[in-house]
């Protein structure tokens, strides 16, 4: 038998506040079972970016309450078509310019300058 046409495998992806969105991953089981959490993410970030939201970038991605580790695959953690997977994004500000402190803010691995607003998926 040949694969049914027009199948796409894909993950249900929730933000913190309630946003869903589906990505498509696959075309047949096997090409599913070798997509990592990294490639994942750069899909994301993709879809992220053709909805207008320029900036914003995947920092954490759960499954099951566990976060999930960029170089492993999906399916070792028993992700499969449908699963819905939990994300929490974060968007790059410019850096401060002035003595301000803004609470919203994070410095990121002590980068210095770098400073991001923890926000959701919308």
């Amino acid at each position: 038998m040949g694969k049914c046409l027009g199948k796409t495998y894909m993950v249900e992806i929730h933000g913190a506040d309630g946003v869903k969105m589906q990505i498509g991953l696959a075309e047949t089981p096997e090409e599913m079972e070798k997509i990592t959490v990294l490639q994942l993410k750069e899909k994301i970030d993709e879809r992220l970016a053709e909805k207008g939201n320029g900036g914003r970038k995947v920092l954490k991605l759960f499954f099951k309450d566990e976060m999930l580790d960029e170089d492993t695959l999906l399916s070792e953690y028993g992700i499969q078509h449908k699963s819905v997977i939990h994300a929490e994004t974060i968007h790059y500000l410019p850096p401060c310019t002035g003595g301000e402190s803004d609470t919203n803010t994070l410095n990121h691995r002590g980068t210095g300058n770098e400073r991001f607003q923890k926000i959701h998926m919308s």
